[in-house]
């Protein structure tokens, strides 16, 4: 019969006296394999973890893709690691078995060989059977431990392969949490910057929409003050052409020129005077000497045009506007 290991595993059959030990022989080999078996067995599962690795959790892909990869990849290889050292353990031991079962079987055929009568023909070929056959299990043996040498170093190196993969998982783990704590750190100021520039580009909304209003504003000013302007000068020209006499009879005096030229109006109620100052814009810089001074301009019914410019170097036109509107002044 030939056995896994690829080598005879028969003799040729001896008488019948002889027959009954070997199988009384063999017997006890098989005996003894069974107690070298179940021994390797224990001391193999004594060399595994007292618990088993739990699985890592899993963790959700981040932005950082190529760091997530690299930790799929390390599990794959730890998972790799942890079967091929699975499969490794099951052939220490069965080469363990099988060792202890040919070392019971050798020390058989040599207890059996060395307890024979005296050999006869039949005897003497079944002790050359038996000692070709103690050759085989002694070849069987050093192939057996070579390959059982070879097997313990690949367990080992399995080994630590998956302890550094583990290690490896766990370092990438923590990366990992890491990045995504800088993510939502990141994705929160991207919101705060977010808000702040829809914010910004409110208030410049706003701040666009009131320049325009103060410029058509401006314009709208200055057209009225265009406007009077032209009032005015269309009033002084016809006060330059009023009656020749009136203008000789007012060379002819000595008296000086009045600062208000139009002195020959209707005088205004104080009163009326007194409160379209205090409702009309643009006063409150005035001190209280330049109050009076328009007042009492505005009381002997000077033009209300010249009565401004004799305060003010530019004119203010909505102050103008309202003393003109509250006096019923046409200049």
């Amino acid at each position: 019969m030939t056995s896994q290991w690829g080598r005879d595993g028969g003799g040729p059959p001896g008488r019948g006296g002889s027959a009954a030990g070997i199988i009384v022989t063999g017997v006890l080999a098989l005996a003894v394999g069974l107690g070298a078996g179940y021994g390797v067995a224990r001391f193999v599962s004594s060399e595994e973890p007292a618990q088993a690795p739990a699985s890592p959790p899993a963790i959700p892909a981040t932005r950082d893709g190529s760091l997530y990869k690299l930790y799929q990849e390390t599990l794959r290889q730890r998972e790799a690691a942890m079967r091929e050292t699975g499969e490794l353990r099951l052939k220490l031991v069965e080469l363990q078995n099988h060792s202890g079962t040919l070392e019971a079987e050798l020390r058989a055929l040599k207890d059996a060989s060395g307890a024979a009568p005296k050999p006869d023909a039949a005897a003497e070929t079944l002790a050359r059977s038996q000692r070709q056959r103690i050759e085989q299990l002694e070849g069987e043996m050093f192939d057996t431990r070579r390959v059982l040498d070879e097997t313990r170093a690949a367990l080992a190196k399995a080994t630590r392969q998956r302890e550094q993969a583990m290690k490896e998982a766990g370092d990438l783990k923590v990366r990992l949490t890491q990045l995504q704590s800088e993510a939502s750190e990141l994705e929160t100021r991207n919101q705060d910057l977010a808000l702040h520039a829809r914010q910004a580009a409110d208030k410049l909304t706003a701040s666009e929409a009131e320049a325009a209003a103060a410029t058509r504003e401006r314009d709208r000013l200055k057209g009225e003050l265009a406007a009077v302007k032209a009032e005015r000068d269309a009033l002084k020209a016809a006060q330059q052409q009023a009656p020749q006499g009136e203008s000789e009879a007012s060379d002819e005096t000595d008296a000086p020129k009045p600062q208000v030229p139009d002195q020959s109006a209707a005088p205004r109620d104080r009163q009326a005077v007194a409160d379209a100052i205090a409702r009309a814009p643009g006063l409150k810089s005035l001190d209280f000497a330049e109050r009076q001074k328009l007042a009492d301009n505005l009381e002997k019914g000077a033009c209300v045009t010249d009565a401004l410019e004799d305060i003010f170097v530019r004119v203010p036109v909505l102050t103008l506007r309202s003393l003109i509107r509250d006096l019923d002044s046409p200049c």
